[in-house]
Order: structure tokens, then sequence, then C-alpha cells
């Protein structure tokens, strides 16, 4: 979702790829937080997962945040889908679990609160202040 919304904002590629980065950060400390090995983290369908996601544009995860990026609500968005996005009960899933293991998920909070709480899209600029 953070890829669609940075390329739904035009923040360009090397912010995207920081996202991504950002993303893949935050991955290995959930896992690391949850006991499983690195290794088992980033099995190669794991990355392969997250890239597709990041970088298709017909990925649900990648449409639901480029058209947050267009300022669309989360009602407006899935109208437009008509099909399940993932992402957002992981995402759920992932702020309750970082909540009740106290990880500290800066992008995921933030994807989180433009996502489910609706903040302004922009906030993901915020990032970089981390």
């Amino acid at each position: 979702m953070a890829a669609g919304l940075s390329d739904g904002l035009g923040l360009g590629d090397n912010f995207k790829s920081y996202l991504i980065s950002q993303g893949l950060e935050e991955i290995l400390e959930f896992g690391a937080g949850l006991g499983l090995p690195k290794e088992e983290v980033l099995q190669i369908n794991s990355v392969s997962d997250l890239l597709v996601t990041a970088y298709s544009t017909h990925s649900r995860n990648y449409r639901f945040g480029f058209l947050r990026g267009n300022k669309l609500s989360k009602i407006e968005i899935l109208k437009q889908i008509e099909m399940e996005v993932e992402g957002l009960s992981a995402l759920e899933t992932v702020k309750y679990l970082s909540e009740v293991h106290k990880f500290q998920l800066p992008l995921m909070s933030l994807i989180f609160k433009i996502v489910h709480e609706e903040h302004d899209p922009s906030l993901i600029l915020s990032i970089l202040k981390k």
C-alpha cells in the first residue's frame, strides 16, 4: 500500500524505494519480535510477494494505496476495486500485535493512520523525519 500511496502522490521512484526498504526493515523487526529467524522471514516467496505488491498496478494493495494517494476515501476505493484488499485486515492484525508486543513500526503506523483513520495521505512524508 505504501508504494501505491507514494505513486498516487507522485513522490517518485527514490521515495518509493525508500518506503519499500523501510517496509522490509519493519517486516524483519516484526518477525524477529515474534521469534522468527531472519532466514525464514526472507524466504524467496516473501520477498517476491513484497516486490510484486509494491510494483504491480494489478495488485489490489498497490491500487488501494494509489487511489488513497489520489485522495479517495476508503469506501470510494473499495467500491472501485470490488474485491477484497487483503492488506487492510493484515494492517489491523500487525497494528494489534505491534501494540501488544511493543514493536516500533513507524511506517506501518503511518499507513494505518492514512488507510484506516483517513488521515491526509501526505502524512507519509513524515517517515523521513523518523
